[in-house]
């Protein structure tokens, strides 16, 4: 798998726990902001670690492990 940082590790397994989890929990979990978290999940898109199934109502999928 392609290098992840520690954070983006963090968000993955927060995902596995919740695959429905939002933006705004995981800020709150991690302690980060709305902005960082955002900008974590991009990447993790872009890299086709994780894809968004659906929307608000939605869940995350891991493409990748």
């Amino acid at each position: 798998m392609e290098s992840l940082t520690e954070r983006q590790v963090e968000i993955l397994e927060l995902i596995k726990e919740n695959n429905k989890i939002a933006y705004r929990e995981v800020a709150q979990r991690l302690e980060i902001n709305n902005s960082a978290v955002q900008a974590h999940f991009d990447t993790l898109k872009e890299k086709d670690i994780i894809e968004r199934i659906g929307d608000t109502r939605g869940y995350w999928k891991i493409l990748k492990r």
